[in-house]
């Protein structure tokens, strides 16, 4: 059964793979995010509501100051999850530097349950997701840290597509 969330994002449909019996591979990106207002679940035999798109403010110096934090740690995590840029295939170069686009990048590269990815989306401002998204990769380097001290896998990279 699936479920609502008080917050969502709008999809760009970047390409779409046609497949037997009328079914399609879709690969999307997130556009803008917004925030539901009422549902309509019974005028329809599916779900129905309204939603309200958030208004996305500039990010400041400071903001983009904070987000260069990040970086440092993208690499990290991506090398502690055993997959060096090479094997990965993600350029960190090619990586966004304006504050909030590198914070939803960041995001997404996480490798951790979607209810927590939903929680990042559901942060309003930009200086509390950039802390937010900060917290995220430290309390996951820690425990990828942990994972290799007892030699143990750690869990298949972060970057690919998601079953969303």
């Amino acid at each position: 059964i699936a479920r609502t969330h008080s917050f969502g994002t709008s999809a760009r449909i970047l390409k779409v793979q046609p497949l037997p019996e009328g079914r399609m591979d879709l690969i999307a990106i997130g556009h803008q995010r917004f925030r539901v207002g009422e549902l309509d679940r019974d005028s329809e035999p599916y779900l129905q509501g309204s939603v309200e798109f958030l208004s996305e403010s500039d990010a400041t110096a400071d903001d983009d100051r904070h987000a260069s934090a990040l970086l440092p740690l993208i690499q990290e995590y991506v090398e502690l999850l055993g997959n060096g840029e090479e094997e990965s295939g993600l350029n960190y170069s090619r990586l966004p530097r304006e504050a909030r686009a590198l914070s939803y990048a960041a995001a997404y590269l996480l490798h951790v349950p979607q209810y927590q990815k939903q929680q990042l989306l559901e942060i309003v401002t930009l200086p509390e997701l950039l802390t937010a998204v900060q917290s995220s990769y430290r309390n996951q380097i820690d425990l990828l840290k942990i994972v290799k001290d007892r030699g143990l896998e750690p869990p298949e990279g972060p970057v690919g597509p998601s079953l969303n």
